[in-house]
Protein backbone atom coordinates (compact mmCIF):
# COMPACT_ATOMS: atom_id res chain seq x y z
CA UNK A 1 0.00 0.00 0.00
CA UNK A 2 1.60 3.46 -0.74
CA UNK A 3 2.38 5.80 2.27
CA UNK A 4 3.69 2.33 4.26
CA UNK A 5 6.93 1.75 5.48
CA UNK A 6 8.65 -1.20 3.55
CA UNK A 7 8.86 -4.14 5.33
CA UNK A 8 12.27 -4.20 7.23
CA UNK A 9 13.99 -6.97 8.78
CA UNK A 10 16.92 -5.91 10.86
CA UNK A 11 19.57 -7.71 12.90
CA UNK A 12 22.65 -7.03 14.86
CA UNK A 13 26.31 -7.79 12.54
CA UNK A 14 28.34 -7.34 16.00
CA UNK A 15 31.59 -9.58 16.07
CA UNK A 16 31.13 -13.45 15.81
CA UNK A 17 27.49 -13.41 14.53
CA UNK A 18 27.81 -13.73 10.72
CA UNK A 19 30.50 -15.16 8.73
CA UNK A 20 30.82 -17.97 5.70
CA UNK A 21 33.18 -21.05 5.46
CA UNK A 22 36.59 -20.40 4.76
CA UNK A 23 36.96 -16.47 6.06
CA UNK A 24 38.44 -15.88 9.54
CA UNK A 25 38.10 -17.00 12.88
CA UNK A 26 34.41 -19.09 12.04
CA UNK A 27 31.86 -21.10 14.26
CA UNK A 28 28.76 -23.41 13.28
CA UNK A 29 26.59 -20.57 14.32
CA UNK A 30 28.28 -17.54 12.14
CA UNK A 31 27.44 -19.91 8.77
CA UNK A 32 24.09 -20.64 10.00
CA UNK A 33 22.66 -17.38 10.79
CA UNK A 34 24.21 -16.09 7.37
CA UNK A 35 22.66 -18.58 5.68
CA UNK A 36 19.13 -17.25 7.70
CA UNK A 37 19.87 -14.19 5.64
CA UNK A 38 20.21 -15.27 2.40
CA UNK A 39 17.62 -17.93 3.03
CA UNK A 40 15.42 -14.74 3.97
CA UNK A 41 16.64 -12.90 0.61
CA UNK A 42 15.38 -15.24 -1.34
CA UNK A 43 11.95 -16.35 0.08
CA UNK A 44 10.65 -13.32 2.34
CA UNK A 45 8.62 -10.53 1.74
CA UNK A 46 11.26 -7.96 3.55
CA UNK A 47 12.09 -5.68 1.30
CA UNK A 48 14.74 -4.08 3.33
CA UNK A 49 17.48 -5.52 5.25
CA UNK A 50 18.77 -3.56 8.18
CA UNK A 51 22.47 -4.47 9.60
CA UNK A 52 23.76 -2.98 12.56
CA UNK A 53 27.50 -2.52 13.09
CA UNK A 54 29.18 -1.94 16.44
CA UNK A 55 31.62 0.56 14.49
CA UNK A 56 32.67 2.20 11.74
CA UNK A 57 35.19 -0.73 10.71
CA UNK A 58 32.78 -3.02 10.49
CA UNK A 59 30.65 -1.68 7.83
CA UNK A 60 32.87 -2.59 4.78
CA UNK A 61 32.43 -6.25 6.10
CA UNK A 62 29.05 -6.23 6.44
CA UNK A 63 28.48 -4.87 2.61
CA UNK A 64 31.28 -7.45 1.33
CA UNK A 65 29.19 -10.21 3.34
CA UNK A 66 25.90 -9.47 2.16
CA UNK A 67 25.83 -6.98 -0.60
CA UNK A 68 25.51 -9.51 -3.52
CA UNK A 69 23.26 -11.20 -1.95
CA UNK A 70 21.18 -7.98 -0.84
CA UNK A 71 21.91 -5.62 -3.31
CA UNK A 72 20.40 -2.35 -3.11
CA UNK A 73 17.79 -3.74 -0.21
CA UNK A 74 21.29 -3.69 2.04
CA UNK A 75 21.24 -0.93 4.41
CA UNK A 76 24.06 -0.62 6.87
CA UNK A 77 24.04 1.34 9.70
CA UNK A 78 25.54 1.67 13.23
CA UNK A 79 23.89 1.01 16.73
CA UNK A 80 23.86 4.35 17.83
CA UNK A 81 21.06 5.13 15.31
CA UNK A 82 19.05 2.36 16.85
CA UNK A 83 17.27 4.03 19.30
CA UNK A 84 16.31 6.80 16.58
CA UNK A 85 15.04 3.98 13.88
CA UNK A 86 13.05 2.30 16.62
CA UNK A 87 11.14 5.45 17.62
CA UNK A 88 10.61 6.06 13.80
CA UNK A 89 8.48 2.86 13.39
CA UNK A 90 10.88 1.52 10.85
CA UNK A 91 11.49 -1.83 11.49
CA UNK A 92 9.27 -4.68 11.27
CA UNK A 93 11.25 -7.31 13.26
CA UNK A 94 14.41 -7.13 15.14
CA UNK A 95 16.33 -10.25 15.26
CA UNK A 96 19.46 -11.53 17.00
CA UNK A 97 21.57 -14.64 16.30
CA UNK A 98 21.71 -15.74 19.24
CA UNK A 99 18.58 -15.96 22.16
CA UNK A 100 21.98 -15.34 24.81
CA UNK A 101 24.57 -12.18 25.14
CA UNK A 102 23.01 -8.57 23.59
CA UNK A 103 19.44 -10.29 22.96
CA UNK A 104 18.19 -8.54 26.79
CA UNK A 105 19.89 -5.09 25.68
CA UNK A 106 17.91 -5.01 22.48
CA UNK A 107 15.14 -5.67 24.06
CA UNK A 108 15.67 -3.15 26.63
CA UNK A 109 16.08 -0.67 23.88
CA UNK A 110 12.99 -1.83 21.99
CA UNK A 111 11.09 -1.33 25.48
CA UNK A 112 12.47 2.02 25.94
CA UNK A 113 12.46 3.55 22.01
CA UNK A 114 9.85 2.19 20.03
CA UNK A 115 5.75 3.23 19.15
CA UNK A 116 4.65 0.58 18.09
CA UNK A 117 5.25 -3.38 18.37
CA UNK A 118 9.02 -4.63 16.94
CA UNK A 119 8.70 -8.21 17.90
CA UNK A 120 12.61 -9.69 18.85
CA UNK A 121 13.65 -12.78 17.75
CA UNK A 122 16.44 -14.84 18.56
CA UNK A 123 18.29 -17.80 17.45
CA UNK A 124 18.94 -21.00 19.37
CA UNK A 125 22.68 -22.34 18.89
CA UNK A 126 24.50 -24.47 21.04
CA UNK A 127 23.59 -24.82 24.52
CA UNK A 128 25.89 -26.17 26.59
CA UNK A 129 27.91 -23.44 27.64
CA UNK A 130 27.82 -22.62 31.31
CA UNK A 131 28.17 -19.07 30.94
CA UNK A 132 24.74 -18.90 28.82
CA UNK A 133 23.08 -19.17 32.44
CA UNK A 134 24.18 -15.80 33.39
CA UNK A 135 22.06 -14.47 30.42
CA UNK A 136 19.05 -16.08 31.31
CA UNK A 137 19.71 -14.33 34.67
CA UNK A 138 19.35 -11.42 32.80
CA UNK A 139 15.97 -11.88 31.38
CA UNK A 140 14.92 -10.99 34.83
CA UNK A 141 15.57 -7.44 34.68
CA UNK A 142 15.61 -7.11 30.54
CA UNK A 143 12.57 -9.78 30.10
CA UNK A 144 11.03 -10.57 26.35
CA UNK A 145 7.40 -9.82 26.03
CA UNK A 146 4.84 -11.72 25.04
CA UNK A 147 5.48 -10.27 21.49
CA UNK A 148 9.08 -11.85 21.60
CA UNK A 149 10.29 -15.33 20.34
CA UNK A 150 13.11 -17.93 20.67
CA UNK A 151 13.42 -19.82 17.61
CA UNK A 152 14.21 -23.40 18.35
CA UNK A 153 15.45 -25.41 15.76
CA UNK A 154 15.11 -29.11 17.61
CA UNK A 155 12.41 -29.93 20.47
CA UNK A 156 15.41 -31.04 22.01
CA UNK A 157 16.61 -27.52 22.10
CA UNK A 158 13.41 -26.12 23.32
CA UNK A 159 13.12 -28.41 26.46
CA UNK A 160 16.99 -27.36 27.21
CA UNK A 161 15.77 -23.62 27.38
CA UNK A 162 12.80 -24.17 29.10
CA UNK A 163 15.01 -26.81 31.47
CA UNK A 164 17.28 -24.32 32.35
CA UNK A 165 14.76 -21.40 32.98
CA UNK A 166 13.27 -23.88 35.25
CA UNK A 167 16.27 -24.96 37.15
CA UNK A 168 16.91 -21.12 37.66
CA UNK A 169 13.50 -20.49 39.28
CA UNK A 170 14.04 -23.35 41.01
CA UNK A 171 17.43 -21.92 42.67
CA UNK A 172 16.39 -18.59 43.02
CA UNK A 173 13.07 -19.62 45.10
CA UNK A 174 15.18 -21.34 47.23
CA UNK A 175 16.54 -17.56 48.15
CA UNK A 176 13.54 -16.10 48.06
CA UNK A 177 14.07 -14.24 44.53
CA UNK A 178 11.04 -14.62 42.21
CA UNK A 179 11.93 -15.49 39.13
CA UNK A 180 8.62 -15.17 36.65
CA UNK A 181 8.71 -17.55 33.51
CA UNK A 182 9.25 -16.60 30.11
CA UNK A 183 6.63 -14.71 28.59
CA UNK A 184 8.04 -14.98 24.58
CA UNK A 185 6.90 -17.69 22.30
CA UNK A 186 9.59 -20.40 21.92
CA UNK A 187 8.75 -22.02 18.42
CA UNK A 188 10.23 -24.79 16.56
CA UNK A 189 11.47 -23.50 13.18
CA UNK A 190 14.27 -25.95 11.75
CA UNK A 191 17.56 -24.32 10.66
CA UNK A 192 17.36 -24.62 6.57
CA UNK A 193 19.72 -25.15 3.89
CA UNK A 194 19.29 -24.72 0.30
CA UNK A 195 18.29 -28.29 -0.99
CA UNK A 196 19.10 -27.43 -4.97
CA UNK A 197 22.93 -26.28 -4.36
CA UNK A 198 23.82 -30.00 -2.76
CA UNK A 199 22.79 -32.23 -5.36
CA UNK A 200 24.46 -33.13 -8.60
CA UNK A 201 27.64 -32.65 -7.22
CA UNK A 202 30.69 -34.57 -9.47
CA UNK A 203 31.60 -37.17 -6.79
CA UNK A 204 33.35 -38.91 -9.53
CA UNK A 205 36.16 -36.46 -9.80
CA UNK A 206 36.33 -36.33 -5.68
CA UNK A 207 36.43 -40.51 -5.66
CA UNK A 208 39.50 -40.05 -8.27
CA UNK A 209 41.33 -37.25 -6.48
CA UNK A 210 41.36 -39.63 -3.08
CA UNK A 211 41.80 -42.85 -5.35
CA UNK A 212 38.87 -43.99 -3.68
CA UNK A 213 37.36 -47.17 -6.09
CA UNK A 214 34.48 -46.76 -8.13
CA UNK A 215 32.79 -49.68 -6.69
CA UNK A 216 33.76 -48.54 -2.66
CA UNK A 217 31.52 -48.59 0.17
CA UNK A 218 32.03 -45.31 0.65
CA UNK A 219 30.90 -43.25 4.63
CA UNK A 220 31.67 -39.91 4.46
CA UNK A 221 32.09 -38.42 8.26
CA UNK A 222 31.73 -34.38 7.66
CA UNK A 223 32.59 -32.10 10.69
CA UNK A 224 35.34 -30.28 12.51
CA UNK A 225 38.14 -32.21 13.18
CA UNK A 226 38.35 -31.86 17.42
CA UNK A 227 37.73 -34.05 19.76
CA UNK A 228 36.33 -31.56 22.28
CA UNK A 229 33.33 -30.21 20.66
CA UNK A 230 30.46 -32.21 18.44
CA UNK A 231 31.26 -35.97 18.09
CA UNK A 232 34.92 -38.12 19.05
CA UNK A 233 36.01 -39.91 15.83
CA UNK A 234 37.45 -42.95 17.47
CA UNK A 235 34.98 -44.82 18.22
CA UNK A 236 34.18 -44.33 14.12
CA UNK A 237 37.64 -46.11 13.62
CA UNK A 238 36.73 -48.98 16.04
CA UNK A 239 33.28 -49.34 13.81
CA UNK A 240 34.67 -49.41 10.65
CA UNK A 241 37.45 -51.52 11.12
CA UNK A 242 34.19 -54.44 11.77
CA UNK A 243 32.71 -53.22 8.19
CA UNK A 244 36.07 -53.62 6.28
CA UNK A 245 36.35 -57.32 7.26
CA UNK A 246 32.37 -58.03 6.27
CA UNK A 247 31.90 -56.36 3.33
CA UNK A 248 33.20 -58.20 0.01
CA UNK A 249 33.96 -55.27 -1.78
CA UNK A 250 36.25 -52.20 -0.70
CA UNK A 251 35.13 -49.74 2.22
CA UNK A 252 36.32 -46.07 2.46
CA UNK A 253 36.01 -43.81 5.67
CA UNK A 254 35.86 -40.42 3.76
CA UNK A 255 36.62 -37.71 6.81
CA UNK A 256 36.16 -34.51 5.52
CA UNK A 257 35.92 -31.17 7.35
CA UNK A 258 37.86 -27.98 8.88
CA UNK A 259 40.82 -28.70 11.29
CA UNK A 260 39.96 -26.50 14.40
CA UNK A 261 43.62 -26.08 15.55
CA UNK A 262 44.32 -29.43 16.82
CA UNK A 263 46.24 -32.40 15.61
CA UNK A 264 43.20 -34.65 15.26
CA UNK A 265 43.54 -35.86 11.51
CA UNK A 266 47.36 -36.83 12.32
CA UNK A 267 46.14 -39.09 15.41
CA UNK A 268 43.36 -40.51 13.62
CA UNK A 269 46.01 -41.69 11.26
CA UNK A 270 47.96 -43.13 13.71
CA UNK A 271 45.11 -44.92 15.48
CA UNK A 272 44.08 -46.55 11.78
CA UNK A 273 46.96 -47.77 11.17
CA UNK A 274 47.49 -49.43 14.52
CA UNK A 275 43.86 -50.97 13.69
CA UNK A 276 45.10 -52.00 10.35
CA UNK A 277 42.75 -49.68 8.46
CA UNK A 278 44.69 -46.58 7.67
CA UNK A 279 44.63 -47.94 3.63
CA UNK A 280 41.00 -47.60 4.40
CA UNK A 281 41.12 -43.66 5.15
CA UNK A 282 40.21 -40.26 3.18
CA UNK A 283 41.10 -37.09 4.53
CA UNK A 284 40.19 -33.92 2.99
CA UNK A 285 40.62 -31.06 5.41
CA UNK A 286 39.78 -27.35 4.59
CA UNK A 287 37.95 -27.81 1.66
CA UNK A 288 36.33 -24.97 -0.51
CA UNK A 289 32.66 -24.27 0.52
CA UNK A 290 31.98 -24.73 -2.92
CA UNK A 291 33.09 -28.01 -3.16
CA UNK A 292 31.15 -29.44 -0.61
CA UNK A 293 28.40 -31.23 -3.13
CA UNK A 294 30.51 -32.83 -4.68
CA UNK A 295 32.30 -34.67 -1.16
CA UNK A 296 28.55 -35.31 -0.74
CA UNK A 297 28.39 -37.30 -3.85
CA UNK A 298 31.09 -38.86 -3.80
CA UNK A 299 29.67 -40.47 -0.44
CA UNK A 300 27.18 -43.87 -0.42
CA UNK A 301 25.96 -43.07 3.08
CA UNK A 302 26.65 -40.33 5.70
CA UNK A 303 27.57 -41.14 9.63
CA UNK A 304 28.15 -38.82 12.42
CA UNK A 305 28.02 -40.31 15.81
CA UNK A 306 27.48 -37.14 17.36
CA UNK A 307 28.12 -37.38 21.04
CA UNK A 308 28.45 -34.09 22.68
CA UNK A 309 25.52 -31.71 24.01
CA UNK A 310 27.91 -28.84 22.59
CA UNK A 311 25.85 -30.34 19.68
CA UNK A 312 21.75 -29.24 18.85
CA UNK A 313 20.71 -29.35 15.53
CA UNK A 314 23.52 -30.95 13.01
CA UNK A 315 23.18 -29.06 9.72
CA UNK A 316 25.67 -31.46 7.88
CA UNK A 317 23.14 -34.06 8.58
CA UNK A 318 20.75 -32.12 6.61
CA UNK A 319 23.07 -31.26 3.61
CA UNK A 320 23.45 -35.03 3.21
CA UNK A 321 20.08 -35.94 3.51
CA UNK A 322 19.40 -33.01 1.02
CA UNK A 323 22.55 -34.91 -1.20
CA UNK A 324 20.43 -37.91 -1.15
CA UNK A 325 22.72 -39.87 0.96
CA UNK A 326 21.07 -42.22 3.88
CA UNK A 327 22.20 -40.96 7.34
CA UNK A 328 23.51 -42.75 9.89
CA UNK A 329 23.64 -40.63 13.44
CA UNK A 330 23.72 -41.27 17.23
CA UNK A 331 20.26 -41.21 18.94
CA UNK A 332 20.91 -38.00 20.30
CA UNK A 333 19.60 -34.34 20.49
CA UNK A 334 17.96 -33.12 17.58
CA UNK A 335 19.23 -35.99 15.20
CA UNK A 336 16.04 -37.83 16.57
CA UNK A 337 13.94 -35.27 15.09
CA UNK A 338 15.82 -35.10 11.56
CA UNK A 339 16.59 -38.70 10.62
CA UNK A 340 13.46 -40.76 11.41
CA UNK A 341 13.34 -44.69 10.35
CA UNK A 342 11.93 -43.76 7.08
CA UNK A 343 15.14 -42.31 5.66
CA UNK A 344 18.21 -43.46 7.65
CA UNK A 345 19.36 -45.26 10.73
CA UNK A 346 19.85 -44.24 14.72
CA UNK A 347 22.44 -45.83 16.96
CA UNK A 348 21.74 -46.28 20.51
CA UNK A 349 23.85 -43.62 22.79
CA UNK A 350 24.43 -44.35 26.66
CA UNK A 351 25.09 -41.40 29.36
CA UNK A 352 27.19 -41.24 32.73
CA UNK A 353 25.65 -37.99 34.01
CA UNK A 354 28.03 -35.77 34.78
CA UNK A 355 28.84 -35.44 38.81
CA UNK A 356 27.77 -32.44 40.59
CA UNK A 357 32.10 -31.27 40.97
CA UNK A 358 31.70 -30.64 37.23
CA UNK A 359 28.60 -28.73 37.22
CA UNK A 360 30.11 -26.62 39.71
CA UNK A 361 33.91 -26.38 37.86
CA UNK A 362 31.76 -25.53 34.64
CA UNK A 363 32.08 -22.17 34.80
CA UNK A 364 35.16 -22.18 35.79
CA UNK A 365 36.99 -24.80 33.22
CA UNK A 366 37.72 -23.40 29.42
CA UNK A 367 34.83 -24.60 26.97
CA UNK A 368 36.65 -26.67 25.03
CA UNK A 369 38.22 -29.21 28.16
CA UNK A 370 34.53 -28.90 29.25
CA UNK A 371 33.07 -29.92 26.64
CA UNK A 372 35.84 -32.74 26.22
CA UNK A 373 34.80 -34.23 29.39
CA UNK A 374 30.89 -34.26 28.91
CA UNK A 375 31.29 -35.97 25.09
CA UNK A 376 33.67 -38.62 26.81
CA UNK A 377 30.74 -39.37 28.91
CA UNK A 378 28.47 -40.31 26.08
CA UNK A 379 28.99 -43.94 24.69
CA UNK A 380 27.66 -44.62 21.05
CA UNK A 381 27.09 -48.10 20.51
CA UNK A 382 29.83 -49.38 18.42
CA UNK A 383 28.64 -52.57 17.64
CA UNK A 384 25.27 -51.05 16.23
CA UNK A 385 27.06 -48.67 14.20
CA UNK A 386 29.29 -51.16 12.97
CA UNK A 387 25.74 -53.01 12.19
CA UNK A 388 24.48 -49.91 10.54
CA UNK A 389 27.02 -49.30 8.07
CA UNK A 390 27.41 -53.17 7.36
CA UNK A 391 23.70 -53.22 6.46
CA UNK A 392 23.46 -50.57 3.95
CA UNK A 393 27.54 -51.86 2.21
CA UNK A 394 25.42 -54.84 1.73
CA UNK A 395 22.45 -53.55 0.78
CA UNK A 396 22.50 -51.09 -2.41
CA UNK A 397 18.86 -51.27 -2.49
CA UNK A 398 18.07 -50.34 1.07
CA UNK A 399 20.76 -47.61 0.86
CA UNK A 400 18.73 -45.89 -2.68
CA UNK A 401 15.64 -46.28 -0.92
CA UNK A 402 16.44 -44.74 2.19
CA UNK A 403 18.74 -41.70 0.30
CA UNK A 404 15.94 -40.66 -2.03
CA UNK A 405 13.38 -40.69 1.25
CA UNK A 406 16.33 -38.60 3.03
CA UNK A 407 16.34 -36.08 -0.40
CA UNK A 408 12.36 -35.94 -0.25
CA UNK A 409 12.57 -35.39 3.74
CA UNK A 410 15.17 -32.23 3.55
CA UNK A 411 13.27 -30.65 0.39
CA UNK A 412 9.99 -31.38 2.24
CA UNK A 413 10.75 -29.70 5.82
CA UNK A 414 14.32 -27.99 5.66
CA UNK A 415 14.35 -26.41 2.55
CA UNK A 416 14.84 -22.63 3.30
CA UNK A 417 11.81 -22.11 0.65
CA UNK A 418 10.12 -23.99 3.31
CA UNK A 419 11.61 -22.97 6.44
CA UNK A 420 11.28 -19.51 5.98
CA UNK A 421 7.46 -19.03 5.56
CA UNK A 422 7.05 -20.25 8.88
CA UNK A 423 9.37 -17.45 10.38
CA UNK A 424 7.62 -14.73 8.33
CA UNK A 425 4.03 -16.04 9.56
CA UNK A 426 5.55 -15.92 13.29
CA UNK A 427 6.77 -12.29 13.08
CA UNK A 428 3.62 -11.09 12.00
CA UNK A 429 1.52 -12.82 14.50
CA UNK A 430 4.05 -11.08 17.13
CA UNK A 431 3.44 -7.90 15.70
CA UNK A 432 -0.01 -8.21 16.00
CA UNK A 433 -0.32 -8.72 19.11
CA UNK A 434 -1.21 -5.35 21.11
CA UNK A 435 1.61 -2.98 21.94
CA UNK A 436 1.40 -1.54 25.72
CA UNK A 437 3.49 1.72 25.10
CA UNK A 438 5.52 2.43 28.22
CA UNK A 439 4.13 -0.15 30.19
CA UNK A 440 7.65 -2.10 30.56
CA UNK A 441 10.05 0.73 30.32
CA UNK A 442 9.86 4.34 31.14
CA UNK A 443 11.96 7.14 29.49
CA UNK A 444 13.20 8.14 32.59
CA UNK A 445 14.77 4.88 33.34
CA UNK A 446 17.78 3.39 33.51
CA UNK A 447 19.15 0.32 32.20
CA UNK A 448 19.65 -1.87 35.40
CA UNK A 449 22.54 -3.19 34.22
CA UNK A 450 24.26 -0.67 32.67
CA UNK A 451 27.42 0.87 33.73
CA UNK A 452 26.53 4.20 34.63
CA UNK A 453 29.44 6.06 33.78
CA UNK A 454 28.74 9.70 34.99
CA UNK A 455 28.48 8.31 38.79
CA UNK A 456 30.89 5.78 39.05
CA UNK A 457 33.92 7.86 37.27
CA UNK A 458 32.81 10.89 38.58
CA UNK A 459 35.86 11.44 41.05
CA UNK A 460 38.21 10.86 38.13
CA UNK A 461 38.67 14.50 36.87
CA UNK A 462 39.65 17.29 38.65
CA UNK A 463 36.30 19.38 37.97
CA UNK A 464 33.02 18.63 35.77
CA UNK A 465 31.96 21.48 32.80
CA UNK A 466 28.81 23.47 33.63
CA UNK A 467 26.38 23.53 31.57
CA UNK A 468 26.39 27.25 31.70
CA UNK A 469 29.89 27.69 31.87
CA UNK A 470 30.73 30.61 28.43
CA UNK A 471 32.32 29.61 25.88
CA UNK A 472 33.95 31.38 22.52
CA UNK A 473 35.65 30.94 19.05
CA UNK A 474 39.62 30.35 20.24
CA UNK A 475 42.16 32.07 18.09
CA UNK A 476 42.67 28.99 16.65
CA UNK A 477 39.34 28.06 15.72
CA UNK A 478 38.53 31.44 14.00
CA UNK A 479 41.55 30.57 11.67
CA UNK A 480 40.48 27.61 10.96
CA UNK A 481 37.02 29.35 10.39
CA UNK A 482 38.71 31.37 7.89
CA UNK A 483 41.02 28.80 6.07
CA UNK A 484 37.81 27.26 5.80
CA UNK A 485 38.87 23.48 7.39
CA UNK A 486 38.05 21.63 10.11
CA UNK A 487 40.05 18.88 11.97
CA UNK A 488 39.74 15.66 10.89
CA UNK A 489 36.38 14.09 12.94
CA UNK A 490 36.90 10.66 13.87
CA UNK A 491 34.75 7.94 12.17
CA UNK A 492 32.76 6.39 15.07
CA UNK A 493 32.58 10.56 16.20
CA UNK A 494 31.12 11.33 12.81
CA UNK A 495 27.43 9.64 13.58
CA UNK A 496 27.53 12.57 16.60
CA UNK A 497 28.31 15.02 14.10
CA UNK A 498 29.86 16.51 11.11
CA UNK A 499 31.65 19.39 10.00
CA UNK A 500 28.75 22.02 8.93
CA UNK A 501 27.73 21.33 12.64
CA UNK A 502 31.12 22.58 14.07
CA UNK A 503 31.18 25.62 11.40
CA UNK A 504 27.87 26.28 13.39
CA UNK A 505 28.95 26.48 16.85
CA UNK A 506 32.25 28.48 15.62
CA UNK A 507 29.71 30.84 14.11
CA UNK A 508 27.23 30.25 16.71
CA UNK A 509 30.17 30.86 19.76
CA UNK A 510 32.04 34.23 17.86
CA UNK A 511 30.82 36.22 21.23
CA UNK A 512 30.59 34.42 24.68
CA UNK A 513 27.47 32.30 24.96
CA UNK A 514 26.38 29.62 27.55
CA UNK A 515 27.16 26.18 26.46
CA UNK A 516 23.25 25.20 27.17
CA UNK A 517 22.35 27.75 25.04
CA UNK A 518 24.72 27.05 22.05
CA UNK A 519 24.23 23.74 22.08
CA UNK A 520 20.23 24.15 22.08
CA UNK A 521 21.11 26.45 19.03
CA UNK A 522 22.60 23.31 17.32
CA UNK A 523 20.02 20.87 18.23
CA UNK A 524 17.50 23.07 16.38
CA UNK A 525 19.44 23.97 13.41
CA UNK A 526 20.08 20.34 13.20
CA UNK A 527 17.11 18.25 14.25
CA UNK A 528 18.02 14.61 13.24
CA UNK A 529 20.48 15.28 16.16
CA UNK A 530 19.56 14.60 20.09
CA UNK A 531 21.13 17.19 22.60
CA UNK A 532 23.34 14.75 23.99
CA UNK A 533 25.04 14.92 20.07
CA UNK A 534 25.20 18.65 20.80
CA UNK A 535 26.75 18.37 24.19
CA UNK A 536 29.44 16.02 22.76
CA UNK A 537 30.41 18.62 19.92
CA UNK A 538 31.36 21.29 22.34
CA UNK A 539 33.21 19.62 24.52
CA UNK A 540 35.17 17.82 21.41
CA UNK A 541 35.45 21.36 20.25
CA UNK A 542 36.92 22.55 23.72
CA UNK A 543 39.12 19.41 23.53
CA UNK A 544 40.92 20.27 20.27
CA UNK A 545 41.10 23.69 21.04
CA UNK A 546 38.34 25.32 18.63
CA UNK A 547 36.40 26.48 21.64
CA UNK A 548 37.51 28.59 24.79
CA UNK A 549 36.07 28.33 28.05
CA UNK A 550 35.12 31.89 29.22
CA UNK A 551 36.87 32.85 32.46
CA UNK A 552 33.74 33.87 34.90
Amino acid sequence: MQGMAPRTFATLATHMTYGRAGEGVLVGRMVANTAFIEGLARYSSFEKFRLYVGERADEAAAQKLFGATLGDRLEVRNLLELGRDLAAAELTVLHYGSHLDRIGDLIWMRDRHATQNIPITGQIHSLSYPRSTNDYLRFLLTPPSENDAILCSTESGKRVVEQTMVGLCDSLGARAIEFPPLACELPVIPLGVETRALQNGDGAQVREQLNIPADAFCALALARFSEYDKMDLFPLLLAFRGVVQKLDRPAILFLAGARQGTKTPEMLQIWARALGIEPNLRFLTDFPEEQKSAVLAAADVFVSPTDNVQETFGITVIEAMAAGLPPIVADFDGYRESVTDEVGIRVPTRWTAPSDELRDLGPLLYERPLHLLLGQSVVVDIEALEEAMVRLGKDRELTARLGEAARARAERIYDWSQVIPQYEALVDRLAAKPFKSGARVKPSDAHPLALDYAKVFEHYPTSHNAQDRQLCTSAHGRAMSAAGATPPIYPELSLLFESTMVTAALIGAEAPIAADILASAIVENFPNHPAWHAEHLLAWMEKHGLLDTVPA
